[in-house]
């Protein structure tokens, strides 16, 4: 074999969606942080990044992890379309049977979890924290889908989608804007539930 670019334009066809999607990751996951800053003070801002990146740890570090183990699985699995959406749904259903009990379980104990892990002094972040782990388990359920655009080589949508999530979080932000910042834990919930639901819809189609 020998070096050559004759497929250059076919990997950055793929390498710019994955761009794109990087960036739309970072918005989608700092804009409502940035309305809170604009919008609520330093404390505000300092429970409500603390109370979201704790609600979204224990969904990450599963989701993250699994959809890479199943890029290969699921590739081996496109014998025929009908063996294909099923290892899907098997594949979807076994996911979330992790990830929803770690979730809701965080959200049931996230009064007992602030304290032990940052302290009293943060106490006031655990009803924001009992949401966000909510949203985010919801949110993640969706994540095998990801997974299926890639296998189909369809990096346009998964790059365009992480957009989309961005663009549901600064609405409805915008829109509960004037609840303050108990809004804002709202529009993350919602646009959190929302994503998955588009994620669902074009995974599904794909």
């Amino acid at each position: 074999s020998r070096f050559t670019l004759s497929r250059i334009r076919e990997i950055w066809g793929f390498s710019q969606w994955m761009l794109v999607a990087g960036i739309g990751q970072f918005f989608a996951r700092k804009i409502d942080e940035f309305l809170v800053g604009r919008l609520g003070s330093a404390t505000d801002l300092g429970l409500y990044s603390v109370a979201a990146d704790l609600g979204q740890t224990p969904s990450l570090e599963l989701s993250a992890p699994i959809n890479r183990a199943l890029f290969p699985a699921l590739a081996r699995a496109t014998t025929t379309p009908s063996q294909f959406k099923e290892a899907v749904a098997k594949t979807v259903t076994a996911v979330n049977i992790l990830i929803l009990p770690a979730g809701f379980g965080l959200a049931a104990v996230s009064d007992l979890v602030i304290p032990v892990l940052l302290g009293a002094r943060w106490s006031d972040a655990a009803p924001m924290l009992a949401m966000f782990a909510i949203a985010w388990a919801l949110r993640y359920m969706a994540g095998p889908y990801s997974v299926v655009l890639m296998i189909h080589g369809n990096s346009r949508a998964f790059g365009l989608l992480n957009w989309v999530e961005a663009a549901l979080v600064l609405a409805a932000g915008l829109a509960l804007l004037s609840h303050g910042v108990s809004g804002l834990v709202w529009a993350r919930s919602i646009a959190a539930v929302a994503t998955m639901l588009v994620w669902v819809a074009v995974g599904r189609s794909a």
